[in-house]
């Protein structure tokens, strides 16, 4: 699928935000640096990652069960 900004902004969590979860899925490091979902508008990625992004599964955390 080819990202857009709306794709984006319409998968954020309740709180706003994004999930480390997300971002990783996107191919980026945690944390995101400024501008990073500008500079993803237009590329393709599959629909294994669209469908991790769109979960919104928070990431799990080290040390917690």
């Amino acid at each position: 699928m080819i990202v857009t900004r709306k794709w984006i902004n319409d998968n954020k969590t309740k709180g706003g935000a994004w999930t480390k979860s997300q971002v990783n899925a996107l191919g980026l490091p945690w944390p995101p640096l400024v501008g990073w979902a500008r500079r993803l508008e237009g590329s393709v990625i599959t629909d294994d990652k669209r469908k991790i992004f769109e979960a919104k599964i928070p990431a799990k955390r080290k040390g917690k069960k």
